[in-house]
């Protein structure tokens, strides 16, 4: 089995975070800006000389970098700030006049989660972690971050995923806490399958989410 799970919080919500506890050997991780991950040791254990590191921001090289991480076997593959693919190819086009452009930037992400993350995840088992940043409505909707209407209106990235959980927090005891909410709270897309997942409130730790991930495939 295997899924694909889209993360979404603002910055500084605990997304990256969330990667710390996954096992350096069986986890890969594109990080589509190349900003340093915010836990201690992780040069260590992601780079390039381990094969489970890469900085890239090219729709092409990352399909190609999943391809070659599905062939090394990784069970994790983590593709952080997934939102920048969009931005950056924006601001690449910004002097560009014309609506093909956004109609390009929605292309390019729906294809890359549409024929290369599921058709991956499915044949090698792998599971998928997408984490993004969130973007609040007037009307104080919140959804993923994107870039133009259509991916909004005519797709709707979230429903193409069966898990999205939310990364938030809040302070208790003068001491901030972060956690992933896993279920919508009626003005966003968090949902997550009945059973899957015990509290409202869970660690913001993607081991925990696999391995409860894994604990309710088990079970069906």
């Amino acid at each position: 089995m295997s899924e694909q799970v889209l993360i979404l919080g603002r910055s500084g919500s605990g997304k990256s975070t969330s990667i710390e506890n996954l096992d350096p050997e069986k986890t890969a991780v594109i990080n589509v800006v190349g900003k340093s991950m915010p836990f201690k040791g992780w040069k260590r254990k992601y780079n390039i000389e381990n094969k489970n590191y890469y900085a890239s921001r090219s729709y092409s090289d990352i399909i190609l970098v999943i391809n070659r991480f599905a062939q090394l076997g990784k069970e994790v593959i983590v593709l952080d700030d997934v939102q920048y693919l969009m931005s950056g190819e924006f601001m690449d086009k910004a002097k560009i006049g014309g609506w093909d452009k956004y109609t390009d930037m929605a292309a390019n992400f729906y294809n890359l989660i549409e024929k290369t993350i599921k058709p991956i995840s499915r044949e090698k088992g792998i599971y998928f972690f997408l984490l993004s940043h969130t973007d609040e409505s007037d009307q104080n909707n919140i959804k993923m971050k994107t870039i133009g209407k259509l991916l909004d209106e005519k797709i709707i990235v979230e429903g193409l995923f069966t898990i999205v959980l939310f990364a938030e927090g809040r302070i208790t005891e003068n001491k901030p806490l972060k956690y992933f909410r896993t279920q919508g709270l009626g003005n966003d897309s968090c949902k997550s399958p009945r059973g899957m997942f015990e509290e409202m409130e869970i660690p913001n730790d993607l081991n925990y989410v696999l391995t409860k991930i894994k604990e309710y495939e088990g079970e069906e």
